[in-house]
C-alpha cells in the first residue's frame, strides 16, 4: 500500500507505527505539524529507515498561537490546507489521521476524496467534548454553543470516515451515542519501549530527597496546582519538564517554595526522555474529570517503560487508571481528591520495596503489550482490508468549507 500518516502533534508512537508499516514494506509518508508546542518523537531521518518511508515537517510562516481562539483556529485551518496538498500530491492508498483538530481534518479528509484516497479516522481524543467543556467554563452559553457547533462538525467527520480507529472501547459508547456503530477498530496506544534503556541500565539517581517527576504538557485538561501540593505537603523534591501557561504559573509560585523543592525546566528531546523519567523515584499524571471522559493521558504509558511507580490523580474508569490499578503499576487517586493524593504520595515516599514492584511490574506490562510488530500487524490488516474495498458511497456529507487545498 501507499500509506500517507498523519500525526499532527509529531509524538513518539505514531512516527514509529510509521516506520513499522513501512519496514513491512508499505511506501509510508509521516506528517507533522512542526510548529505545535509539544514534545516530539524522533522524527528525524534514520540510517536504519525503511526505503520508501520519509518524514515530511509542515511548517508556518508565524509562530503557532496555541492560546488565542481566532488565530489558532486560522492556523490550524491552514496546516490542514498543507497536509490537503500534500496528499493530493502523494495520492496514497490510504490517509491515517491522528491528533488533528477538526478544522484541520475537514480539509484532510476532503482532500482524501478528491485524490481517491480511503481515510482513517484515528481517534485519539474526543475533541469537540474537550472543545465544549472548555469554552463553556469561559464563555457560558455563547461558549456552549460553539462547543455544539464542533460536535456536529466531529460527528460528520466521524461518519464520512472510511474506517475509525478508537484508543479506548470507551470510545465506543460516544460513537454509538451518534449513531457511529460500524467501521471501528480498537487499537489502545502504546509507547516505543525499544527507545527506553530497562531501568536496570538506566543511570542511578544521586541520592537525596525522594524525587518525583512530571513530563509533559500542561494543558487546559490539567491542574498544575497538583504538583505544587505535592512540593508544598510533602519533603520530596518535584521536577516537571514542560513549557507554557501551566509552566509558567509553577514557575512563579514556586519561587515561594524552599530551594529544590519545585524544579520546572523546559520540554526534553525524545532521546533524553528515558534518562530524565528514569531519574525519579515515582512518575506524575494527572487529568480533571470532565476531561477524562474524552482523553487517556498518554504519557502515562511512556512512564511505564522505565520502571517507575505511577501517582495518579484520574477517575478509576480512564483506561490508564484501570492499567495502573489492574497490573499494580502505581497508586490512583479521584481527580479533587487532595488529601489523598498527598497521602498515597507518602506512602510511595515510605516504601522502597513497594516501588520497586509496582515498577517492575509496569515495566513488564509495557514489555508484554508495547511491542511495535505486533501492532503494526494488527494496523495493516486494517488498513489493507480497508484498502481492497470498493468505495462505497459517501455517507455522510462533509462539513461545509473550501474544499481548496493549496499551500501558502
Amino acid at each position: 500500500m501507499k500509506i500517507l500518516v498523519s500525526d499532527y502533534s509529531g509524538h513518539p508512537f505514531q512516527v514509529q507505527l510509521a516506520r513499522a508499516l513501512g519496514a513491512l514494506g508499505h511506501e509510508v509518508a509521516h506528517v507533522y505539524f512542526k510548529g505545535f508546542q509539544t514534545p516530539k518523537g524522533d522524527l528525524q531521518p534514520r540510517k536504519d529507515d525503511p526505503t520508501g518511508f520519509s518524514i515530511h515537517p509542515i511548517t508556518l510562516e508565524q509562530d503557532f498561537d496555541k492560546q488565542g481562539f481566532l488565530k489558532r483556529r486560522s492556523q490550524e485551518v491552514a496546516v490542514g490546507n498543507r497536509i490537503g496538498k500534500m496528499i493530493k500530491d502523494y495520492r496514497p492508498d490510504v490517509v491515517l489521521s491522528a491528533n488533528a483538530p477538526l478544522d484541520a481534518q475537514r480539509y484532510m479528509l476532503r482532500a482524501s476524496r478528491l485524490a481517491g484516497s480511503k481515510f482513517v479516522f484515528w481517534v485519539q481524543d474526543i475533541y469537540s467534548e474537550a472543545i465544549k467543556n472548555i469554552l463553556h467554563k469561559r464563555f457560558g452559553f455563547g461558549g456552549m454553543q460553539i462547543g455544539r457547533y464542533y460536535q456536529r462538525m466531529e460527528v460528520k467527520l466521524l461518519q464520512s470516515s472510511d474506517l475509525i480507529v478508537a484508543i479506548s472501547d470507551e470510545f465506543r459508547e460516544y460513537l454509538r451515542d451518534h449513531r457511529i456503530t460500524t467501521r471501528i477498530v480498537v487499537v489502545e496506544n502504546w509507547a516505543p519501549i525499544a527507545d527506553f534503556l530497562p531501568p536496570e541500565k538506566l543511570p542511578g539517581r544521586p541520592k537525596g530527597r525522594f524525587r518525583f517527576v512530571y513530563a509533559g504538557t500542561l494543558g487546559y485538561k490539567h491542574d498544575p496546582r497538583m504538583l505544587l501540593l505535592l512540593a508544598r505537603e510533602t519533603d520530596a523534591e518535584v521536577h516537571v519538564y514542560s513549557e507554557g501557561p501551566g509552566a509558567d504559573y509553577l514557575r512563579q509560585n514556586g519561587a515561594m517554595l524552599a530551594d529544590g523543592k519545585l524544579v520546572v525546566s523546559g520540554w526534553v528531546p525524545f532521546e533524553e526522555l528515558g534518562t530524565t523519567l528514569g531519574s525519579a523515584d515515582a512518575l506524575v499524571a494527572f487529568i480533571d474529570a470532565d476531561a477524562s471522559r474524552y482523553s487517556v493521558p498518554s504519557k502515562v504509558l511512556s512512564y511505564l517503560c522505565v520502571g517507575k511507580p505511577l501517582l495518579l490523580a484520574v477517575p478509576e474508569d480512564n483506561l490508564a487508571a484501570r492499567i495502573v490499578l489492574r497490573e499494580e503499576a502505581g497508586l490512583v487517586t479521584s481527580p479533587g481528591q487532595h488529601r489523598e493524593f498527598v497521602d498515597k504520595a507518602r506512602r510511595l515516599m515510605e516504601s522502597p520495596e513497594l516501588c520497586t514492584r509496582m515498577g517492575a511490574n509496569g515495566r513488564a506490562y509495557a514489555e508484554r503489550a508495547f511491542q511495535i510488530e505486533h501492532i503494526a500487524k494488527k494496523f495493516e490488516a486494517a488498513l489493507l482490508q480497508l484498502a481492497s474495498q470498493p468505495r462505497a458511497d459517501q455517507r455522510s456529507r462533509i462539513p461545509e468549507g473550501s474544499v481548496s487545498c493549496v499551500s501558502g
